[in-house]
């Protein structure tokens, strides 16, 4: 809190009591930044998994759907696969080098997920997490999370307001899309 001299009288008393109330800027009031869709899909665990395990795959689900501009390298299979991709929520553009950082496969048991991380590196970089939780032998319970620090002031607004709503929108699209090349 700011003090100022009594000289100032009404103004600093006003001044002071601006600077110590609750806003709705206040770091208190903003929602998790991450960024999380579910969705169950009517196909089996193994076979999201076999899907996940290739970049042209995400390729697939990611272009016109918050992706653009992916070039993927070879091979584009497995832990170690390399891409590079611009990721555009509305205004918001990211060029990055991704790669399979991991890939665990599923159990067939819903304590033994399976999980696939596409890691887009760099300073401004995220890790996206594929879960994938067998439902028995006709489905899957899918999450899709991007681990995502808000921005600094001023665009953390900006990121909570549009960019985070149109992200959310782009990752249950990319479940959706994920579900319906799986099942071709």
């Amino acid at each position: 809190m700011i003090r100022l001299r009594p000289l100032f009288g009404l103004l600093s008393a006003v001044f002071v009591v601006g600077l110590s109330a609750p806003t709705a800027a206040s770091a208190k009031t903003w929602p998790p930044s991450d960024v999380v869709a579910k969705a169950e899909l009517p196909v089996p665990a193994d076979v999201l998994f076999a899907q996940l395990s290739d970049l042209r795959v995400h390729q697939a689900v990611w272009m016109g759907n918050c992706g653009a501009d992916w070039a993927v390298g070879s091979p584009a299979t497995g832990v170690g696969a390399k891409a590079e991709l611009v990721v555009t929520v509305g205004s918001w553009q990211r060029p990055l080098q991704a790669s399979l950082s991991r890939a665990d496969a599923p159990r067939m048991e819903p304590a033994f997920p399976g999980r696939v991380d596409l890691d887009h590196a760099g300073k401004k970089g995220f890790i996206q997490t594929w879960t994938l939780t067998p439902l028995g032998a006709a489905g899957t319970a899918v999450e899709l999370k991007t681990w995502v620090a808000a921005p600094p002031f001023p665009f953390r607004r900006a990121y909570f307001n549009k960019v985070q709503p149109g992200w959310k929108a782009c990752h249950a699209k990319a479940i959706q899309t994920l579900g319906e090349l799986a099942r071709r």
